[in-house]
């Protein structure tokens, strides 16, 4: 998803800076341009660094993104046979 659209800055790499150690908005800004735009962004931003910081992720706890496998009840019943044309 992109965080900010004046740089189109996704919070893939928003994610990966503080991974690596960015931990405010003005170091986001400095790596990549995220929040030195129009600032709009700046709020998004410090919220996924307080995530990230609280030691979990930036995206919502119970995103599909991020199990193992995610797939398709439809796919999961012609696994099965069910739905099979016959």
């Amino acid at each position: 998803m992109i965080v900010c659209l004046c740089k189109v800055v996704t919070d893939r790499a928003i994610d990966q800076l503080i991974d690596d150690g960015a931990a405010s908005a003005a170091e986001i800004a400095q790596a990549c341009g995220a929040g030195a735009g129009c600032g709009a962004c700046v709020p998004a931003i410090e919220g996924m660094i307080a995530a990230m910081l609280a030691g979990g992720p930036s995206a919502c706890r119970d995103c599909p993104r991020l199990t193992a496998t995610v797939r398709s009840p439809y796919v999961a019943h012609l696994e099965h046979g069910v739905g099979e044309a016959g």
